[in-house]
């Protein structure tokens, strides 16, 4: 079965678990043990392969605590301070313009799904292909959950030369995925389609 570590949902994890005696240590270390082993492997294994329509990636909706999308002209940056709540977000560019800022809902006017969800469509046999193949950079994508001790990788997003097929890169992953081109081309123009109001 394809995928990889970072095909989780992290956020289902409710709490900190606690071991109090000296078997839940060694618990712990056997199974950071297991987990670096795994690692070594894949990275030995060469890229990561994915079965068509796999979550690469997924963070519940309401754990996403943050979403930032930068190119060379903008950054777009999400944020909220406590899961499930209303995100601040600001929009700031490279030439100079005036930041948008803008208040939005929890779910981004519903747009949030498309960003903390990266689902394979096919994997590609290596990112030197997936550059070739999709020439044009669309810009890097960074995604936090509450988790801040276990940070996501950062995923750069290439386009086809016509702008119709996507493809996503990070650490020994290379995969044409499902997810829209025009999901991240409108973001330097949020505050113009995001539900809320203009921040004073």
């Amino acid at each position: 079965m394809g995928g990889n570590l970072y095909t989780r949902h992290r956020s289902r994890i409710g709490g900190v678990m606690r071991f109090p005696s000296i078997i839940g240590a060694f618990t712990v270390g056997l199974a950071c043990g297991v987990f670096g082993s795994i690692l070594v492997a894949q990275h030995q294994a060469g890229p990561v392969k994915f079965e068509p329509q796999t979550e690469a990636i997924s963070i519940f909706e309401d754990e996403v605590m943050s979403v930032v999308f930068r190119t060379n002209e903008m950054t777009f940056a999400a944020q909220r301070s406590k899961p499930g709540a209303a995100f601040a977000v600001q929009v700031t560019y490279a030439d100079g313009r005036p930041a948008q800022q803008c208040h939005a809902s929890s779910n981004l006017a519903g747009r949030l799904a498309v960003y903390s969800t990266i689902t394979a469509k096919h994997s590609l046999q290596s990112q030197q292909q997936a550059e070739r193949d999709f020439p044009i950079l669309l810009g890097t994508l960074e995604l936090r959950d509450r988790i801040e001790n276990e940070p996501n990788p950062v995923i750069r997003l290439r386009a086809s030369s016509d702008r119709k097929a996507m493809a996503a890169l990070y650490e020994n992953v290379a995969i044409e995925v499902t997810n829209p081109v025009s999901a991240f081309a409108g973001l330097e123009k949020a505050c113009h389609f995001l539900a809320g109001r203009a921040a004073p």
